[in-house]
């Protein structure tokens, strides 16, 4: 390794950090340092990003120990500016040279289109890593994703939790670094119980194996959740069985163990009788337990827990595990058999007790509102609408059920079981479990189409509803999940085999509600979703110019509007697009110029030229061929048989002059090309596509 390029160790020591936000901390750290390592002209090698429940590191190989030389280019005045017919330097050039510290004879000329022009190159020497490193640092800190700071002590200074070490190491030496009272060292701390005493580190490239050799701890990330895996295979191997691994759940363990072993536990059989959601929520989101499933993906009575600590006691570890998990299991058994003694018919008509909004009423009021809006929209369109209206009555019964007291996320999924417990259609039920999702942006939609109108009922209720009483979401403020909400109508309605008018569905959901719903607060609901659908189009890689030629057209239903999406990014690789995008702009521009032209409709016996016969020929012949594929949906073929225009409407803006002085000529070719656009219309506005960007 060259000599003056080392590997720069920092680390930050803390009290335990919050685990959901440990991993986008240092993501956000690291970022930052090599951005102001680019900005600043500090060479650096391979990156590495690490964390633990009570550390921030960050390491990068053959750091430079400082930044390079560059060089300062100034241009000053132009030369007929710099100096007088007799060539003596005027102000201008004078002031120039004194601002860079030079006389006029040492300035250089630089030659470029636009003249001659003085110009003065200065080298400035590269700052040594001691110190910029500083306020690197400061520079990074402040730009941490960090929610609600912390102060401690008497210090003046903030963190996510309070910081009890600073390691910052080039190679082997100490770089000086003053920061929440204290000042950066060699010495990192281990585990909590396996390794109280500090760790001396000689060498930054130490810090892995060191930590991990005595220090007992992973302080990557990668290596830790590799371990956790490791050992929670090996723990239910040992049972006979297997565990399912749950993402977040690895994700949550990763950021609240340094030293990960697993321990195997049991609890009694009879628990197997409760649903399978409720022993996820006990083990999975309680208690952060892997369950075990046999080789059928059966839930079997044995759960894998993952201590911080490689106990000499593991049998007492493991009765600690089980001693909180029975209990819990026992409170939701207990939950079980009394919502099932209350019975779903009794949850439901408490409902009238449990307020949705003050403004907007009761929940089972809220309940009426979806079962009114999935018969208005959807009766006649599918058959499940009847399914998705009844299930409107039930699916928010579970709310005043004990076992959703405790576990909130099980909303719906409780519903669906107690509504078969009341021996309701299977259909029903699976629509009540449903209606909830997708609870985040990247969870699953609903599989039942029943599922999927009673979804987008309930959210189009809450976004009517909450929009007509003025909280609509602001800035960064979105209180009600409104803009998950919409959201996941467009992914819903993007899924549903029926296709919806959603400003009917709007008007329809807003004529429901308690309050007064002006025609103003329609539209910016209607608004709000159709943004909400520009935003996933893009998640999508949708081009954003085919997302506006849509949108231009203010489609009824978002399904359709994403099947003349996928229509046009068909078109745009026909030969005819460019031609067609062209013409139709340029027919916009025309019309909204004189789009008070007096003609009703085109009278071809007004025409005087072959070129507008023979345009008006062919757009009668495609016209209807057209329509009918767009009325059908089929708007890839509509597209197709619009194409044929090409040849005709660019022989028409060759050859015809369409703003004549014959008002009624001029009227007439208006009225042609007025045709025309509405034929584009049927699909979108074609004259939006930038037809550069197409493949």
């Amino acid at each position: 390794m060259d000599a003056d390029k080392q590997t720069l160790l920092i680390e930050i020591g803390t009290e335990e950090l919050p685990p959901a936000s440990i991993q986008l901390l240092t993501e956000t750290f690291a970022a930052q340092l090599t951005e102001a390592f680019d900005e600043v002209g500090i060479e650096y090698g391979a990156v590495h990003a690490f964390h633990s429940p009570r550390r921030i590191g960050f390491q990068a190989r053959d750091v430079a120990s400082c930044s390079a030389s560059r060089v300062d280019s100034r241009k000053g005045p132009a030369m007929d500016k710099a100096f007088d017919d007799n060539g003596v330097p005027t102000k201008a050039a004078l002031g120039f040279a004194r601002s860079c510290g030079v006389e006029v004879r040492q300035l250089e000329t630089v030659e470029t289109d636009k003249g001659r022009w003085l110009c003065h190159h200065s080298t400035i020497p590269g700052q040594s890593l001691e110190r910029l490193i500083g306020v690197i640092l400061d520079q990074a800190l402040v730009k941490l994703p960090v929610v609600r700071p912390m102060r401690w002590g008497n210090g003046v200074d903030s963190f996510v939790r309070p910081v009890h070490w600073l390691v910052l190491l080039h190679g082997s030496r100490i770089l000086p670094w003053q920061r929440w009272g204290l000042q950066s060292d060699r010495y990192t701390h281990g585990h909590r119980v396996h390794c109280p005493e500090p760790l001396v580190l000689e060498h930054a490239d130490d810090y892995l194996e060191l930590l991990r050799a005595k220090g007992y701890v992973l302080a990557s990330p990668e290596e830790r959740r590799n371990r956790v895996i490791d050992c929670i295979d090996k723990a239910a191997a040992a049972f006979g069985g297997h565990v399912i691994r749950q993402q977040k759940l690895l994700d949550d363990i990763n950021g609240i163990v340094e030293w990960p072993v697993a321990l195997g536990g049991r609890f009694e059989e009879r628990f197997l009788a409760l649903p399978a959601e409720v022993l996820h929520a006990t083990l999975q989101g309680h208690q952060r337990c892997f369950p075990v499933y046999d080789h059928q993906n059966r839930l079997m009575p044995s759960f894998i827990g993952i201590a911080n600590i490689e106990s000499t006691h593991p049998e007492v570890v493991r009765r600690g595990y089980e001693r909180v998990i029975r209990p819990r299991l026992s409170d939701a058994e207990f939950f079980w058999h009394k919502d099932l003694q209350t019975g779903f018919e009794s949850m439901a008509g408490a409902l009238d007790h449990v307020v949705f909004q003050e403004r907007l009423g009761a929940m089972s009021e809220k309940c009426a509102r979806i079962s009114h809006l999935c018969a208005s929209v959807w009766g006649g369109a599918s058959p499940d609408a009847v399914i998705a209206a009844q299930a409107a009555y039930w699916c928010k019964a579970d709310l005043v059920s004990q076992m959703v007291g405790e576990f909130p996320e099980l909303q719906g999924v409780m519903g669906g079981y107690y509504a078969k417990s009341h021996s309701l259609p299977d259909a029903l039920a699976q629509a009540i479990t449903e209606h909830y999702r997708p609870r985040h942006a990247f969870d699953e939609l609903p599989v039942c189409d029943a599922g999927r109108i009673l979804a987008v009922a309930d959210r189009l209720d809450t976004l009517c509803g909450y929009f007509a009483i003025g909280e609509p979401p602001t800035g960064d403020k979105d209180p009600f999940a409104l803009r998950r909400g919409a959201l996941a109508i467009v992914r819903i309605a993007l899924a549903m085999s029926c296709s919806f008018d959603i400003r009917r569905a709007i008007i329809a959901a807003c004529a429901e509600q308690k309050v007064k719903v002006s025609e103003t607060t329609e539209a910016e609901v209607e608004r709000f979703i159709w943004e909400r659908f520009r935003g996933y189009a893009r998640e999508q890689n949708k081009r954003h110019d085919v997302t506006d030629a849509v949108l231009a057209c203010a489609p009824r239903s978002i399904l359709d509007a994403w099947q003349r999406m996928e229509a046009i990014e068909t078109f745009l690789i026909l030969p005819e697009a460019r031609s067609l995008s062209g013409a139709d702009k340029r027919i916009g521009n025309l019309l909204k110029q004189y789009r008070d032209f007096a003609a009703a409709k085109v009278d071809p016996a007004l025409f005087s030229c072959t070129q507008e016969r023979e345009l008006w020929v062919v757009l009668v012949k495609i016209r209807e061929q057209s329509d009918q594929y767009a009325r059908e949906g089929q708007y890839e073929h509509a597209l197709r048989v619009m194409a044929k225009l090409r040849a005709p409407v660019d022989a028409f803006f060759d050859q015809v002059l369409v703003i004549t002085d014959d008002e009624q000529i001029r009227n007439n070719r208006l009225a042609v090309l007025e045709e025309i656009r509405k034929c584009f219309l049927r699909v979108a506005e074609i004259g939006r596509l930038n037809i550069e960007d197409a493949g």
